[in-house]
């Protein structure tokens, strides 16, 4: 997506809803703040990182593959494009894209995680319109504050989106496991504690 733009959340609710997605159907996934934490380890940028930088983290992470992607925002309308990193060999795969409007996010995710799982080794667990449908579990509104809230800079920020992804949909279990592990970062353990007893 386009660097510094308002609508970065879009990257950042990518980057935390697509390894469930994928987990949903069946793939070993790596979770965004795994992934983070072994940047923050190998002192990799998130943004711009290069082709070899992957490498190196999907090698740390034990990952044989890594998914990384683009967006595009044209008014309404979206288009997300996913190409998958081969750690091994260096190779990119050719794009899986799913456009429509942006309101549909949470099903071009769970769409393109389908996509991905296929061209894995192993068939996916279910079926497509099965996993499209999960993402209907959770309102757009709640997607898109928990998004802002990731792509904050500050804490206080972050852990806010994830509060208020909640307040919009008490049912969203991924922003409670956000805001679990904002709090447990900032020291406050029965807050913590709290948010994934609910």
């Amino acid at each position: 997506g386009p660097g510094g733009s308002s609508s970065g959340w879009i990257g950042a609710a990518v980057a935390e809803a697509l390894p469930r997605a994928l987990q949903r159907a069946g793939v070993p996934a790596i979770l965004a703040t795994d992934r983070r934490r072994a940047q923050e380890a190998l002192g990799v940028p998130s943004p711009g990182a290069t082709r070899a930088t992957a490498i190196r983290v999907a090698d740390s992470l034990g990952a044989t593959r890594l998914v990384v992607g683009s967006w595009e925002l044209r008014g309404v309308d979206l288009s997300l494009s996913l190409r998958l990193l081969d750690a091994r060999r260096g190779s990119l795969s050719a794009p899986l894209v799913a456009t429509g409007p942006l309101e549909g996010l949470g099903r071009a995710i769970h769409g393109l995680a389908w996509d991905v799982a296929l061209a894995g080794p192993h068939a996916p667990g279910g079926t497509r319109d099965g996993l499209v449908r999960a993402a209907d579990a959770v309102p757009f509104a709640a997607l898109r504050a928990l998004g802002e809230g990731l792509a904050a800079r500050d804490a206080a920020a972050r852990t806010a989106g994830a509060r208020r992804a909640l307040a919009l949909h008490p049912g969203y279990d991924e922003a409670a496991l956000v805001l679990a592990r904002l709090l447990v970062e900032a020291g406050t353990f029965e807050e913590a504690r709290a948010a994934v007893a609910r």
